[in-house]
């Protein structure tokens, strides 16, 4: 366990590695100015091509914000490697540059470190979902995914075996899909000095948070959950793990910058199947495992598992180079299944298999909420017909009674003769006398009483608006509310009467 550097608690060292994103890191910076843990220091490490940051870092002007830049572009695990070096606290955090802390994050920290000492800590992530990611990355709406509890230990060894068993799909674990990433904790600095003693450095291509989350798994015995979200992240466009799934141009354009050509493809795990985040991470969890010094050959991979996921991944990209190249992509695939064992050829299969049930039976589902939506269409038009026969039934009774007044009024007009003449003058007769009688002139109207002065009525007090995800103009304003009470997992949803409030989840609760 590392000591700390005051009397008070540790020191923290806030690393944020970026390129080209300077309203991002604007938002990460904000979110450590507004920490209630004061003891840090914040490193932004600018490894910018096109814009960099270093007008937004020293707007702050915090003592202890330190912004650094490489001579030259570095890749990303170059990068990454290049600033956790310059951190000088007692354990340190990576902070994406589109992720930002809770005001609390730190002092939730040390507590943890307090009452459960590790070198290893990890807590979930919320999510900000931006209104509009073109005109602003501050305007947007929380969504939280788990609520807080006290921390725990975990063993690392079987949650390292778990992950390279591949039985479940990367961002479908929970909470464990945080567990070890320094870029949803923190690790002590003697665990990275001895990460870099046994591996040579904290991380390597391809992706720096599993290869790092790796080698952290096999050197220490333990982490702890913090058993809350201490995160936010910013839900946008930009991520390079989202253009990864979704893009293979862009996939192979991401290796490229990492210095993983297309020479290095068939060195992975499903050799030539460059463009699945799965086989991707396998192939960091090979990297980092057969980097130890006498290691032996690397084979506690689930190639069945990660061969199903693989195929999950080639059907989630939208956009490739050509048509031939998904073609090949695929065939790469299928080929390398091919030489797995039977029964692992069997297990590949049986997970296809379950995939097309599911996704049979995802569409009957979607096929008996449209039919039931139609019914219902249908029986809405048939009750607006019945309305509008009404409808024509009442207004053909309405010109039958109209008719029958104009007859009415010309018949009373051809009788007003001398006899009605009569009966007006008479009352009007009358009408004089009680005026006389009440002590009015003939031709001065009675007067009517003075009316109460008006009084002012009070303004209506605002309705009480039910809670959804709430929406903000400000990150400031958005990590304030995260540590109110009125924060909590998970929020109140609107009603349907509600709706029209205009909000994400009004809309979603309306469906």
């Amino acid at each position: 366990m590392t000591g700390s550097s005051n009397a008070k608690g540790p020191k923290f060292s806030i690393v944020i590695p970026t390129r080209d994103r300077p309203e991002h890191v604007r938002n990460a910076l904000t979110s450590a100015m507004l920490q209630t843990y004061p003891d840090f220091e914040v490193i932004v490490c600018d490894n910018a091509k096109a814009k960099p940051c270093r007008d937004i870092v020293e707007s702050f002007a915090d003592r202890r914000f330190r912004y650094i830049a490489p001579s030259s572009p570095l890749s990303m695990c170059d990068n990454w490697d290049f600033a956790v070096a310059q951190a000088r606290g007692d354990f340190v955090l990576v902070l994406i540059d589109k992720t930002m802390l809770r005001p609390s994050t730190l002092t939730h920290l040390a507590r943890a470190i307090a009452s459960h000492p590790a070198e290893i800590y990890s807590w979930s992530s919320d999510a900000f979902y931006l209104s509009n990611e073109a005109e602003s990355v501050e305007n947007g709406y929380l969504v939280p995914v788990r609520g807080a509890g006290e921390p725990y230990y975990v063993d690392c060894k079987p949650e390292l075996s778990r992950r390279l068993s591949f039985a479940e799909r990367l961002g479908t674990e929970g909470p464990n899909y945080c567990y070890g990433k320094i870029c949803f904790g923190a690790y002590s600095k003697d665990l990275i000095a001895r990460i870099k003693a046994r591996f040579g450095r904290l991380f390597q291509p391809i992706a720096p948070d599993y290869t790092s989350m790796t080698k952290a798994l096999l050197t220490a015995d333990r982490l702890v959950d913090v058993n809350r979200s201490l995160l936010i992240s910013t839900v946008t466009t930009i991520s390079n793990g989202r253009l990864f799934t979704e893009d293979a141009v862009s996939g192979r354009r991401f290796l490229g910058e990492t210095g993983f050509d297309e020479s290095s493809f068939a060195t992975m795990p499903v050799p030539g199947v460059f463009c699945a985040l799965h086989n991707l991470v396998a192939f960091d969890y090979r990297l980092a495992w057969q980097s130890q010094p006498g290691q032996q050959p690397f084979g506690a991979l689930d190639l069945a598992n990660l061969c199903a996921e693989v195929d999950r991944d080639l059907d989630v990209i939208q956009t490739w180079a050509s048509a031939d190249e998904k073609r090949e992509i695929g065939q790469n695939l299928y080929d390398f299944v091919a030489t797995l064992p039977a029964s692992d050829v069997r297990r590949f299969v049986s997970a296809g298999k379950c995939r097309l049930d599911a996704a049979l039976a995802a569409v009957k589902a979607r096929e008996a909420a449209v039919k039931g939506r139609e019914d219902y269409v249908l029986f809405r038009e048939d009750t607006a017909l019945v309305r509008e026969n009404n409808a024509l039934l009442r207004e053909t009774a309405v010109t039958r009674r109209e008719e029958e007044l104009v007859v009415r009024e010309r018949l009373f007009s051809s009788q007003a003769n001398s006899t009605t003449g009569r009966l007006f003058s008479r009352v009007s007769a009358l009408e004089r006398k009680a005026r006389r009688v009440l002590g009015a002139t003939p031709d001065e109207p009675a007067v009517p009483a003075a009316a109460p002065a008006a009084t002012a009525l009070p303004a209506a007090a605002p309705a009480a608006k039910p809670y959804a995800y709430p929406s903000f103009s400000s990150v400031a304003e958005a990590l304030r509310f995260t540590d109110s009470d009125g924060y909590t997992y998970p929020l109140p949803t609107l009603s349907r009467e509600a709706a029209a409030d205009g909000s994400p989840q009004a809309a979603a609760d309306a469906k």
